[in-house]
């Protein structure tokens, strides 16, 4: 590890960032459509010739051979995550093999493993720090983070390697980062010793895990407020609750940023402030699935003759009071060893700006799942994200589900159905190190995990009749 490199390689990508702002503000919007059509008709030139799943539709009559206007596009059925799932050696390029290969944690339902090249791992590091130089933040600068890493759950040499991988280049590029799977009064004001004590730029972590650390702390809010934040930035799901980020923007007395990315997908977008979501047009193409129009007047929406045909490609420029909402797909339009086209990444964004061919330029609220913290009996709060890090590692556990009832937690997983004996094991001991009482979970293999009245899987049911509600 050559934390000299990885020192240049920041300020390389800070710079870039800086040049990429710049550009973004000067795009002629005019010659956006022309421009991502092209890069998508590359992308899906080099889909069809090099990736075995993207081949075979075409063999099949179920996309076009060629991308040669939008509709051709729209042709081209859904990606999802069960289809990477289920088809992952058909995502392994005729040319070879990736550089690294990456699995999905954080909000994803479902994980996947997919092929990274370093190229494209370049984009999106350089995406990322566009929204932090915006507010002022400089390589020099301290980050404090409320987070999780599933590859820190384990046992044995690696476990403490990666530790030690970990904290050395935290101290290279001036982090400090505690556990956000686990929290508590007691915690959080270690947390806050430790927050005032680094005196950093920017706060990032969580979104449950910050609401859950200020509204924990009252009496500290006049200290953190003097910290001189540059930004914090809630990370991994929308706000728990209502006035979350407004809160969080008080505390502080600093810009609440956002981003709109994942690591499978990339760095799509970001939001300052008050400002919507702004998307990297050149770098993405972001439509909306079955969206209809939510007004209460739909005279004014069908006057527009819209009435007809609702495809995105058929919406004109939308703009309030004329709310619309749906399922992100989307397009990456640079080069990756894993071309998403028409990627179904599970969240829904609300009120968009949509223009006339289709793309979502702007939009202003982050539907997607909310992770929230789960009390359990011996008053620890457990971030709903670290249940589904304790599987992360597991390629034969498809989703898992923690359901807490009188008797004690039970733990379900949906597996492949290979027959693995030690299995329960290292997820018991890894839930273990996220709580103690945790440890002695029951687990159980299943088809299918426990849904809402929406249809929706929770990694936490809450059944307990001292409470209410699921998490």
């Amino acid at each position: 590890m050559n934390l000299s490199f990885l020192l240049r390689k920041t300020r390389r990508d800070f710079e870039k960032a800086g040049f990429f702002w710049q550009n973004m503000q000067s795009l002629d919007e005019a010659k956006l459509p022309n421009l991502q059509l092209f890069k998508i008709q590359e992308v899906w030139k080099d889909a069809v010739a090099d990736v075995p799943y993207y081949t075979r539709l075409v063999a099949e009559g179920s996309a076009p051979v060629e991308i040669r206007s939008w509709e051709d596009l729209l042709r081209i059925p859904e990606l999802t995550r069960e289809i990477l799932q289920d088809c992952r050696e058909e995502f392994v390029r005729r040319s070879g093999p990736p550089d690294l290969w990456r699995m999905t944690g954080g909000s994803t339902g479902n994980p996947v493993q997919f092929g990274v090249w370093n190229s494209e791992d370049e984009v999106i590091r350089v995406l990322k720090l566009v929204l932090w130089a915006r507010v002022g933040y400089v390589p020099t600068d301290q980050i404090f983070l409320i987070w999780g890493h599933s590859h820190l759950l384990g046992t044995g040499w690696r476990r403490y390697w990666n530790h030690f991988l970990r904290k050395a280049k935290d101290a290279a590029l001036g982090y400090k980062r505690v556990d956000a799977y686990a929290m508590s009064k007691k915690l959080c004001e270690r947390y806050a010793g430790e927050l005032l004590r680094h005196r950093p730029a920017g706060l990032i972590g969580y979104s449950a895990a910050l609401d859950y650390l200020v509204r924990a702390l009252p009496e500290r809010w006049d200290e953190f407020q003097a910290l001189g934040l540059k930004f914090v930035m809630p990370c991994a799901e929308p706000a728990p609750k209502e006035n979350s980020f407004e809160l969080l923007g008080k505390v502080f007395g600093c810009p609440v940023i956002q981003e709109f990315g994942g690591v499978d997908f990339g760095h799509v977008g970001m939001k300052l402030g008050k400002e919507p979501f702004q998307i990297f047009g050149e770098y993405n193409y972001v439509e909306l699935e079955a969206s209809l129009p939510t007004i209460s007047d739909t005279d004014e929406w069908m006057a527009e003759g819209n009435s007809q045909n609702l495809k995105p490609n058929n919406y004109k420029l939308i703009t309030p009071p004329l709310k619309v909402e749906g399922a992100a797909l989307l397009t990456s339009l640079y080069r990756r060893y894993l071309p998403l086209i028409r990627y179904r990444q599970g969240d829904v964004l609300g009120s968009p700006i949509i223009l006339p061919h289709g793309h979502v330029a702007s939009f202003e609220r982050l539907q997607g799942r909310v992770n929230d913290m789960v009390v359990l009996e011996d008053g620890t709060a457990v971030h709903s994200v670290a249940v589904f890090h304790c599987i992360h590692q597991e390629p034969a556990v498809l989703n898992i589900q923690m359901v807490l009832e009188d008797a004690g937690p039970r733990i379900l997983m949906v597996t492949r159905g290979e027959n693995d004996a030690g299995l329960a094991g290292r997820v018991r001991h890894r839930l273990g190190q996220i709580a103690p009482s945790l440890a002695d979970a029951q687990i159980e293999q299943t088809e299918d995990i426990l849904t809402t009245r929406a249809g929706k899987r929770r990694w936490v049911v809450d059944n307990r009749r001292k409470t209410e509600g699921e998490l």
